[in-house]
């Protein structure tokens, strides 16, 4: 069966979006595909899944609607 793409939409900080459009412009690459290997490189470690969610809750990661809760 063939990988059929999902199209995803995701937020990020605007430093974050400014440096991927000009790392991929500058460079000649999609946005999406550099996203898609960095993706697949994250979830190739060998670390477990819980493993990988404890390393990114401890870089902030949450649920977008729970972060945006506790600013206010």
């Amino acid at each position: 069966m063939a990988n059929t793409p999902v199209k995803l939409s995701v937020n990020v900080s605007g430093e974050i979006g400014r440096r991927l459009r000009r790392f991929a412009f500058d460079e000649r690459l999609s946005e999406s595909s550099i996203v898609e290997i960095a993706l697949e490189q994250l979830f190739a470690k060998e670390e477990t899944e819980p493993m990988l969610a404890r390393f990114l809750r401890d870089q902030g990661a949450s649920l977008r609607r729970m972060r945006n809760h506790k600013q206010h």
